[in-house]
């Protein structure tokens, strides 16, 4: 790779409006392309942005380069950052939905428990209430 390379995985809106053809809106798709599709494996996957095309990409030749994408594709780029704080975020909603999900289960029981004991309390109520009027007719 020669010094004059842009490598296409890693380059800012500002050095990706150095090459040809390439004006901000441009680089601006192709920065949000590798951050929200994939990181480009080959240069000529550039062609999947729109607005560029496989003709663009070979004259662009030697001007670009994806870089070692195996970098961001097995765990030491900006995208297996990305992917790590994503399983940590996961982990920890996983973590705060079963909390929710004990205390629902916790809030339930006791009203379910407090329910019972006021039906228990009326039940005898209208016993005692029976119990009286039977009393009072016999």
């Amino acid at each position: 790779m020669s010094e004059t390379q842009i490598n296409i995985n890693t380059a800012d809106e500002e050095t990706l409006t150095t090459l040809p053809g390439i004006a901000t809106g441009l680089a601006k798709q192709i920065i949000f392309y590798r951050e929200n599709v994939h990181p480009f494996e080959e240069t000529i996957e550039l062609a999947a942005v729109r607005g560029i095309s496989e003709r663009m990409v070979r004259e662009l030749g030697g001007q670009i380069t994806v870089g070692d994408v195996a970098l961001s594709l097995n765990g030491d780029g900006p995208h297996a950052v990305v992917a790590i704080a994503e399983e940590a975020v996961a982990e920890e909603a996983e973590v705060a939905v079963e909390e929710v999900a004990e205390e629902a289960e916790t809030v339930a029981e006791t009203a379910v428990e407090e329910a019972a004991e006021e039906a228990e309390a009326v039940v005898e109520e209208v016993a005692e209430e029976a119990e009286t009027a039977v009393e009072e007719v016999t």
